[in-house]
């Protein structure tokens, strides 16, 4: 039998680095007009992770 471990809302959760691939996809995911919590859920991410690193970017 599986079991699946989810993370509930409030929990701590690792930092994950920004990785080369992660970022190409953000920066066509924005290109394409994608809403900020749609292109969080493809990634993983947090909605304010999201913004950070398009912050960071200068795409924000």
């Amino acid at each position: 039998m599986r079991t699946e471990v989810r993370e509930s809302a409030g929990a701590p959760r690792s930092f994950q680095p920004w990785r080369p691939v992660d970022e190409m996809v953000l920066r066509a995911l924005v290109h394409s007009r994608v809403a900020e919590d749609e292109i969080a859920r493809r990634l993983g991410r947090t909605v304010a992770e999201v913004r950070i690193h398009l912050e960071r970017l200068g795409l924000l």
